[in-house]
């Protein structure tokens, strides 16, 4: 039962959400910090997809074999927003691609396992 709520209220939270594009995520990664309403809201959507990437990406990895992204163990979300930011800087070519795509790269190539 407590189950099945939890699953009502989550989706009634993402139906209220709205989608973040490529071009978003990177300007609110960018900000590296937030001094108005504004960029807090901004800063805060970077971080929170900084963070979901990071976990789904680690659940994923405990349900498979395979490992192909080895983040370091005390990477901050801060540090993975300024890793996307400078990525997508040099990678003008990615930006029409989806954020989760331009995250799976970025971070591949900043966490690559050995």
């Amino acid at each position: 039962m407590k189950l099945t709520a939890l699953a009502i209220a989550l989706l009634g939270l993402s139906s209220n959400a709205q989608a973040v594009d490529t071009h978003g995520l990177h300007e609110g990664c960018k900000l590296g910090s937030a001094e108005t309403w504004e960029e807090m809201a901004k800063y805060g959507l970077c971080l929170g997809y900084m963070q979901g990437f990071q976990e789904g990406y680690e659940l994923a990895e405990s349900l498979s074999s395979s490992k192909t992204l080895c983040f370091r163990k005390n990477v901050t979300l801060k540090q993975l927003a300024a890793i996307y930011a400078k990525w997508m800087d040099g990678n003008p070519q990615a930006w029409d691609l989806p954020p989760y795509a331009t995250m799976s790269i970025a971070m591949k190539q900043a966490f690559p396992c050995k």
